[in-house]
């Protein structure tokens, strides 16, 4: 997937004193959380805590330094239970001005590398202070070892690999990263018929509610362009699995899609990005192998030329590889071809 950038990088990254405070933090065992936000293009300390008590009152002391109206990220220490390590908590509260609530959005993937993925254990994001409570952080989903893998670089993958580094999928007493996400019996008879080539594409959306996938509409026929219109009829996000044939092609490309708008909210996000994992797996556990996979933000991000599996691509060529036009500040807009997940 090298050839197409992460479109949505914000280009903000983390200090060096944040990064040099973290490793001091991970190495020792005094410090329980820091609390970070972005000023200008980095991501510095703002605040941090000591350890003083059990996980529980350490974390209800944390929120005191949360503010109402600013987002900010916050490193956590895990030390209770098997898999001990660090939460990256996300709090954007709703009130907070829309170019900041991209800004931090977009700017965790890039935090995470900074700091190295593979001390993270678990993720939760919150947009108001009573989201931010210890409560929802043990029923919080934490991202699946692949997702992680997916985040590091390559030297720290190999030490993952090499130090046999299981990831902990749960803070509760599960550690099935599907858990969190369960699909539904609906969904999971769209994805076998999709595998039995009786469905020609599945759509599915996350029910917010119960945090659950839920399948929204199995197309038994249709073309890319039909399929493309479907996708994008509506602005509420979405998974969509299709299986698309090449003009002047006898062999079928499977693609999975995750379509989540710019416009979307910062918790539809969350959810959409923690949640694809969980449907990539259960699509793969059925057979499926997915040769294709992107992220889109909007109908023109999505054309019959990107439905190329890299190894193809990079056979080709005589195909240029062409990058988006840079937006505002650098990034460049538009579709993500997402890397393993």
């Amino acid at each position: 997937w090298s050839r197409f950038e992460m479109s949505h990088s914000s280009g903000i990254t983390a200090s060096p004193e944040l990064v040099e405070e973290f490793s001091r933090a991970k190495e020792g065992k005094d410090v329980r959380f820091l609390k970070a936000q972005i000023e200008d293009k980095h991501i510095v300390v703002t605040a941090r805590g000591d350890v003083s008590g059990d996980e529980k009152s350490d974390f209800e002391a944390m929120t005191k330094f949360l503010d109402e109206d600013a987002p900010s990220y916050i490193l956590f220490r895990i030390d209770e239970g098997s898999k001990p390590g660090w939460l990256l908590a996300l709090y954007v509260p709703e009130n907070s001005k829309v170019r900041m609530k991209m800004l931090y959005a977009s700017s965790r993937d890039s935090l995470k590398r900074d700091l190295g993925s593979s001390s993270f254990v678990a993720e939760m994001h919150a947009t108001d202070l009573e989201e931010m409570s210890y409560t929802r952080f043990q029923d919080t989903t934490v991202v699946s070892e692949t997702e992680r893998l997916s985040l590091m670089s390559p030297s720290e993958r190999m030490r993952a690999k090499e130090s046999n580094a299981h990831v902990h999928t749960g803070v509760s007493k599960s550690y099935v990263h599907a858990v969190k996400f369960p699909m539904s019996e609906d969904a999971k008879t769209a994805l076998s018929g999709f595998k039995s080539n009786d469905n020609k594409a599945v759509f599915m959306q996350v029910e917010h509610s119960k945090e659950s996938i839920e399948l929204e509409l199995a197309l038994q026929e249709g073309d890319f362009q039909s399929v493309k219109e479907r996708l994008f009829s509506s602005p509420e996000p979405k998974f969509l699995l299709f299986s698309h044939t090449a003009a002047g092609s006898e062999q079928a490309t499977t693609v999975f899609v995750l379509y989540c708008p710019e416009g979307a909210k910062v918790r539809e996000k969350m959810l959409y990005s923690t949640a694809k994992a969980a449907v990539c797996e259960e699509a793969e556990a059925q057979g499926i192998s997915l040769d294709v996979k992107l992220e889109v933000r909007e109908a023109s991000d999505l054309t019959e030329s990107e439905l190329v599996p890299s190894s193809e691509a990079a056979e080709s060529s005589s195909v240029p590889i062409l990058l988006r036009p840079k937006g505002p500040g650098g990034a460049r807009r538009g579709m993500v071809k997402l890397p393993g997940m």
